[in-house]
């Protein structure tokens, strides 16, 4: 019986055969990741004197919200460490969906002018984590300038996550392992509208 795909939300569309590549904050700013964890670790004082430096400065301006999405995927990699140390990280991972709906749904929700791949596990394994409370983290704290609160928030979503109970309401699969682009589904080109 043949593996069931699996599939992919990408800015743009991916050539047939093309291997998937690891989440881009981990392969883009690894230094500024463990900046950011280092910082996590020693504490709220630690995390703002890292937001006030030039560093993360010039991350900021880069804009597209990458600052935020270091400091949240290096708590949610702090609490993977301290909730399930066994488990794989987010950061090496490729995130794709079970099944073509919730590939549109999130393709919708969060990133609606982009692409839909069907694609094929060739090696490796996979994690089912829920995709909605990093989402939630996102949305309800402030990772420009976090309060001490918002620190706490983004923890609390993060081990919700690696305990990884049901139900969960954006079940993601986490790939560790060779992901290859079988076609395009959707998106793109048919979601703009003139």
């Amino acid at each position: 019986m043949a593996p069931s795909p699996l599939f992919h939300v990408a800015a743009c569309a991916l050539s047939t055969g093309q291997k998937l590549r690891p989440y881009a904050v981990a392969r883009e700013y690894p230094a500024l990741v463990r900046l950011a964890q280092g910082a996590l670790d020693a504490g709220p004082d630690a995390v703002r004197r890292l937001l006030a430096g030039e560093a993360w400065g010039r991350l900021l301006e880069q804009g597209d919200y990458r600052a935020e999405m270091v400091l949240l995927e290096a708590a949610f990699e702090q609490a993977r460490m301290r909730t399930a140390p066994r488990l794989p990280s987010r950061l090496d991972a490729v995130y794709t969906w079970r099944n073509l709906g919730l590939a549109e749904r999130f393709r919708a929700e969060y990133r609606p002018t982009g692409v839909v791949h069907r694609c094929a596990l060739v090696a490796g394994t996979s994690l089912e984590r829920d995709g909605a409370l990093v989402v939630e983290a996102f949305e309800v704290t402030d990772l420009v300038a976090p309060s001490d609160e918002d620190l706490r928030r983004v923890e609390v979503r993060a081990a919700r996550y690696w305990r990884g109970r049901e139900p969960m309401a954006l079940p993601e699969l986490l790939v560790h392992g060779t992901v290859v682009v079988e076609s395009v589904v959707g998106g793109g080109d048919e979601v703009r509208t003139t």
